[in-house]
């Protein structure tokens, strides 16, 4: 007997098209009734069907109950019952039947040393938008948000006041504006401490002193403290690094434009500062 699929498969290569009437199809053969079928329907009318007696619950109940019951009574009967008021004969366990660790055994100097790893410095994040006035100073002024990317109009705005103040007509626009991202990259595998921080900025200012020599450097803002140890906000100090570079090297710190937007009192000082630095 062949597939079902490979007849259907030839019916269709010989073009006849199989198909089920839902209605009979007038002179067309009948088929006879299977006889085991009959068989089938006799031999279960047949079949003796045995139901399982089942005794009543409480009587299976009952008798499990006292199977329990009786098991119990035996092994209480069996156990001896120990005395109240006899004294215990159990002893406490002494130190010769605690296993002791032998110590000579143990090698301290084979044993590996933990060494517990250094915490990673705090990554400090700043920016610096640097604006060069010629023949007077090099600003740079810190930004508020480290991401920030680019001044502020706040920020614009003020430093345009200061300028005026300082008898500056230097247009502050985005091509005169260099920024200075610290950390310049995002990534934890570079090195990013105060050191590594002090020597990024220290290029930058070198090569902006290559293009346009400025004798004076005046840093608005402390966020790049650490590149600049043991200095004050208001104090004139020195970088070796630019000394040599056409007379440069003189720097002062001082308060941020964020500074003195939560403190307007902070103005004076910070013209104070510029005053006798520049």
């Amino acid at each position: 007997m062949q597939q079902e699929g490979q007849r259907l498969a030839y019916l269709q290569a010989l073009g006849i098209t199989q198909y089920v009437p839902l209605r009979p199809i007038d002179g067309a053969p009948t088929l006879p009734v299977m006889a085991w079928e009959a068989e089938v329907v006799a031999a279960d009318e047949s079949a003796t069907v045995v139901e399982p007696v089942e005794a009543p619950v409480s009587a299976v109940v009952a008798e499990v109950v006292e199977k329990i019951t009786t098991s119990v009574d035996a092994k209480t009967a069996t156990a001896p019952m120990p005395d109240a008021q006899a004294p215990s004969t159990g002893s406490a366990p002494s130190d010769n039947d605690i296993p002791q660790l032998d110590l000579s055994r143990v090698k301290l100097d084979d044993a590996p040393k933990k060494t517990l790893a250094a915490k990673p410095s705090a990554l400090q994040r700043f920016t610096l938008a640097v604006i060069t006035l010629p023949q007077r100073a090099r600003l740079l002024v810190q930004l508020s948000q480290p991401d920030a990317p680019g001044l502020s109009a706040v920020e614009y705005r003020m430093l345009g006041d200061l300028l005026l103040a300082l008898g500056s007509q230097q247009d502050i626009n985005d091509s005169s504006i260099k920024l200075f991202r610290w950390p310049l990259v995002n990534n934890p595998r570079i090195a990013a401490d105060a050191s590594a921080a002090r020597d990024g900025l220290l290029a930058f200012l070198a090569a902006a002193q290559g293009e346009q020599p400025i004798a004076k450097t005046v840093v608005l803002g402390t966020a790049a403290l650490s590149c600049f140890p043991h200095q004050q906000i208001g104090q004139a100090f020195t970088l070796p690094e630019l000394d040599s570079a056409a007379g440069a090297g003189h720097c002062l710190m001082t308060h941020s434009l964020l500074d003195l937007q939560r403190d307007w009192s902070l103005k004076p000082a910070l013209w104070q500062h510029l005053h006798a630095f520049l």
